[in-house]
């Protein structure tokens, strides 16, 4: 909604989490039918795990705190990649 009302605020970073989200389901349904990208689709999910895991790994005091950082990455950027994409497309009449 805010880029709807204040087109002149949009940064280019604000699609990283909907590209992100468009790859991921992309290749987790191609994955089904090619090999190429099933390997794409690993590639991305353990990378991204393996950035997050490290990069938490210096500030977690606990793996509890780890994994909810971890779990969080997941949820924050998938969730919103697919309400950045829910609300751009929202609004197309077809």
């Amino acid at each position: 909604r805010m880029l709807q009302k204040h087109p002149d605020t949009a940064k280019i970073i604000y699609f990283a989490p909907a590209l992100f989200a468009i790859l991921f389901a992309g290749l987790l349904f191609a994955s089904f039918k090619s090999l190429t990208a099933q390997f794409f689709f690993s590639l991305l999910f353990l990378s991204s795990s393996a950035v997050v895991l490290f990069s938490s790994a210096k500030s977690a005091n606990s793996i509890t705190f780890l994994l909810a950082e971890y779990f969080a990455f997941w949820t924050l950027h998938l969730g919103y990649g697919i309400g950045f994409l829910w609300g751009v497309f929202s609004k197309i009449k077809i």
